[in-house]
């Protein structure tokens, strides 16, 4: 029987596809460890400091003096915004609004501007998202039409050198205040939403994941149970996926409230970060990436707000 000779295009597709075979892949990036530095400071832009770019002052000062990778800012008006970004050319700004008519914004510019989240870094940023977390409050305003909040969670990507580009994902945010029960049930949501945004990309995607800002709640209260894995009896058994970088000061385990338990290395308690003895503002690392590193949180000062700058420091390895 005449068999018929392969031709030169066949003999060409079989080498192509045998080299694709037998390619070697390429090498994953191997985790390595970093001391993550993050800030979050609610610089009440609007409220106190009337959109002056002097609200800036102490993040400024602790970028010189703390070398922050990631910033995270709450009540920014865009003035604000628009000077962080000029004093920090180089840098990836993003933000998201909160409040559209925020009069307290406007100053000496005579008209309310936008007041909102801010987040920054001298690296690079991808992958930007800002999440809606659901109900929306509404405040008088003396002067003007009342506010409506609308509550997000802004995060994105970070290119730390060294690591995988979406390695880290750092967020901010800044949650609905008071202390009725439709206010903690808010809030309960706000948090439950983060939860269910963010857990995919610790457990499937295997990101290391950041959270600063206000969250208008105390660590004893119920709702913070979706971002704590230190449960209030002071065990590592509760359902959030998140260490929070004041947990290990034992030097506020004594003052923890009713229903509070603390353990011999944690506890959900911490320095105040709010005037009068409130504390309502948080930096958190997600659980799969600390190996049971260090996490210190330390509110350094007011810089004219009525909320102190707060640093975290994560030891972590992603």
């Amino acid at each position: 029987m005449h068999r018929s000779r392969p031709t030169l295009s066949v003999i060409m597709l079989i080498t192509v596809l045998l080299g694709m075979t037998f390619a070697p892949a390429a090498p994953a990036r191997a985790a390595s460890a970093h001391e993550l530095r993050v800030i979050a400071h609610n610089i009440a832009g609007g409220p106190i400091h009337h959109g002056d770019p002097i609200a800036l002052t102490g993040i400024n000062t602790q970028i010189e003096s703390y070398g922050p990778d990631v910033i995270m800012l709450s009540e920014v008006c865009t003035r604000q915004r628009d000077a962080f970004q000029a004093a920090h050319p180089t840098w990836s700004v993003h933000f998201t609004p909160m409040v559209t008519n925020q009069l307290s914004c406007a100053g000496d510019v005579g008209a309310p501007t936008v007041q909102g989240q801010l987040l920054a870094s001298p690296y690079p940023i991808s992958d930007v998202t800002s999440d809606d977390l659901g109900f929306p409050d509404t405040l008088p305003q003396s002067g003007g039409a009342d506010r409506i909040l609308t509550f997000r969670l802004l995060c994105g990507d970070v290119a730390i050198p060294g690591h995988a580009a979406d390695g880290l994902r750092a967020c901010v945010t800044h949650l609905r205040g008071g202390q009725l029960a439709e206010d903690h049930q808010a809030r309960d949501g706000q948090m439950g939403t983060m939860r269910t945004l963010l857990t995919d990309r610790i457990w499937d995607q295997g990101q290391a994941v950041t959270i600063g800002g206000d969250l208008n709640a105390y660590p004893s209260w119920y709702e913070t149970d979706n971002l704590y894995n230190l449960s209030r009896t002071g065990t590592y058994t509760g359902p959030g996926d998140f260490h929070e970088a004041d947990q290990t000061d034992s030097a506020y385990f004594g003052s923890a409230p009713a229903g509070v338990t603390c353990a011999a290395a944690a506890c959900r308690t911490g320095q105040r970060t709010a005037d009068p003895s409130s504390k309502i503002d948080y930096a958190f690392i997600s659980r799969n990436v600390t190996n049971g590193g260090r996490v210190s949180g330390a509110p350094i000062a007011l810089y004219g707000s009525d909320h102190y700058l707060y640093r975290g420091l994560f030891d972590i390895t992603y």
